[in-house]
């Protein structure tokens, strides 16, 4: 599936840019929905290399 620059900001939690390409007329691709699964995915592995 491709991804628009937005999605992927988004993904690696890079705010400044995501919140740029908002007030810029960015386009995501993703839903909502994916966009959590994708963040509790991101803490999920965080959380797993600490143990």
């Amino acid at each position: 599936m491709g991804t628009h620059p937005l999605d992927e900001a988004i993904e690696f939690r890079k705010r400044e840019i995501a919140d740029y390409l908002r007030k810029n007329g960015g386009i995501q691709k993703r839903t909502s929905i994916e966009q959590l699964n994708v963040l509790l995915q991101v803490h999920s592995k965080k959380r797993k290399r600490r143990c």
